[in-house]
């Protein structure tokens, strides 16, 4: 960056380099929301039981 420069009010991330050179595809968040969600479900249940 320049210094004294202000940011900006957002940054975009564009990931189509990774996913063209890499051939990265990503997992939606909705998909990993819900992973989490479940993951955290059976991480209570082993707690309660142990």
């Amino acid at each position: 960056g320049i210094k004294g420069q202000s940011l900006p009010d957002h940054y975009e991330i564009d990931s189509s380099k990774a996913k063209k050179d890499l051939g990265i595809t990503f997992i939606p968040l909705k998909k990993t929301m819900e992973d989490l969600i479940v993951q955290l479900a059976d991480l209570q249940t082993m707690l309660e039981q142990s």
